[in-house]
């Protein structure tokens, strides 16, 4: 479940939670420009290797 995604021109926090488990994701990109060459969209998510 994505909670929350903010994308600026240079910064993209994604927050991921899982309300009946416990899993917790922050990924914090700060130079979104020059990360996403290397990220893979999976849906709505990126995915860093």
């Amino acid at each position: 479940m994505l909670d929350h995604m903010v994308m600026t021109d240079k910064t993209l926090l994604v927050v991921e939670t899982e309300i009946a488990g416990t899993l917790a994701d922050v990924v914090d990109t700060v130079f979104c420009s020059t990360d996403v060459g290397r990220s893979k969209k999976v849906g709505q998510k990126f995915v860093h290797p």
